[in-house]
């Protein structure tokens, strides 16, 4: 069986993969409809799709089985699994999924094994979860052309990423966006005032580059705990319109952050309202294709799943492993991945492990006191997504002031058809 949760992101080339497979072994393939849901749920939610047309899988995206951020009753579940006569069940996921995947397992020996797809990459043993790489190239992407409405209109344009706790996102959006500012999630002592303060100094310390004010201000989603924010988002929503999911995380519109952090900077930073836009990158992190070596990591994790449940080795979860850090590179070629030019290799780790959370906070890719991204960080990223390109503001020279002409009128005629 098959099941997605949380948020989505294009994983449908490991879906095929591991459909693929199951066919070639005569299994029959079942999946559990919008996440934990549909097989605590049963009945219509729990659908046959072992004759699934596949080849047409990425031109749908996401996953065509459907997500949800369903907190299920675990009894139910494990009982659905027993009278569906579940053999194996395959959990793609982030911490919330795979925490619960954990749970089964451990409690009532499902035999389960996981993928972790999470965007945020913050689940701890991988070099990077599948969805990260796609989510951060086009988080930086967009973060390094907001440079262009920012510079042309002298404007603060703030940039809202996904990231609910962690910098991953933020952090390289900034990096290879080459954002002047960045409010990050990990930094948990910040005021609004000082934030504010900050990003009107950045804005008119660019005035040294090209004569005019400008700033790129990257938001982590997380910055809706900054300390006295809360007074400009209740402006626009009202606490007890705020929504949260079944795991207790509180659903707020990247717009309405953003707006609110509009709000403050004009207020305490003494910014014109209209000199501070926005360009919220959150669901456009998440619904492109997979950039190449994504696609990479989704295909070969999805064949370390099926080997898993080949071999009876439950309770485990594919992921991405770096040589470096782990200390060994496996013999078996077909497990390499090159990416961009960096070795890197598929393995597996106990549920137990991959549930665990791993920070930007403590890698050395994140400079919290400067709040700037730092040159190692770079060096994790380029096997993600190649080689930086040029900062536009390395670009620039200061305009310089135009003459007057003495007389103008006396030493031109105006009159003449070649003045226009």
């Amino acid at each position: 069986m098959l099941l997605t949760g949380g948020g989505h992101v294009d994983f449908s080339s490991g879906l095929e993969t591991i459909i693929h497979h199951a066919r070639e072994r005569k299994k029959k393939v079942l999946a559990s409809l919008n996440g934990w849901y549909g097989i605590q749920e049963g009945g219509e939610f729990v659908v046959d799709i072992s004759d699934y047309p596949i080849d047409n899988l990425r031109d749908i995206g996401g996953s065509f089985i459907g997500s949800s951020r369903t907190k299920p009753d675990i009894q139910r579940v494990a009982k659905n699994i027993k009278r569906y006569g579940v053999s194996a069940l395959i959990v793609f996921g982030g911490e919330d999924t795979l925490g619960v995947a954990k749970r089964l397992h451990g409690e009532f020996k499902v035999p389960v094994v996981g993928w972790p797809k999470t965007m945020d990459n913050d689940a701890a043993g991988n070099y990077a979860t599948v969805g990260y790489a796609t989510a951060a190239h086009y988080a930086a992407t967009g973060t390094s052309e907001a440079f262009r409405a920012a510079h042309t209109h002298s404007r603060i344009m703030l940039v809202p990423v996904f990231g609910r706790n962690y910098d991953w996102i933020a952090a390289a959006a900034s990096d290879y966006g080459h954002a002047d500012y960045i409010v990050p999630a990990e930094r948990k002592d910040l005021d609004i005032g000082d934030v504010a303060r900050n990003i009107q100094e950045t804005y008119e310390n660019n005035r040294d580059k090209s004569t005019h004010p400008f700033a790129v201000v990257v938001v982590s989603e997380a910055a809706v705990e900054i300390k006295g924010l809360k007074h400009f988002i209740e402006k626009l929503l009202p606490a007890e319109k705020i929504k949260y999911d079944n795991f207790g995380h509180p659903k707020l519109e990247p717009e309405i952050l953003a707006l609110a952090m509009k709000d403050a900077i004009s207020q305490i930073g003494g910014i014109d309202y209209s000199d501070v836009g926005i360009k919220p990158l959150t669901y456009h992190m998440r619904d492109p294709n997979l950039i190449p070596i994504d696609e990479k990591f989704a295909v070969k994790t999805a064949e370390e799943c099926v080997r898993l449940i080949d071999a009876g080795n439950f309770g485990q979860v594919a992921t991405i492993q770096d040589p470096d850090y782990s200390g060994k590179t496996p013999e078996n070629p077909n497990l390499h991945i090159n990416a961009n030019g960096k070795l890197l290799y598929v393995g597996n780790m106990s549920l137990e492990d991959a549930t665990k959370i791993r920070p930007v906070k403590g890698t050395g890719y994140f400079d919290y006191g400067q709040l700037k991204p730092t040159n190692e960080l770079t060096k994790f990223l380029m096997p993600l997504l190649g080689e930086k390109k040029i900062n536009p503001r390395d670009l620039l020279v200061p305009f310089k002031t135009a003459a007057t002409v003495y007389a103008f009128s006396q030493q031109v005629d105006l009159s003449s058809p070649l003045i226009g």
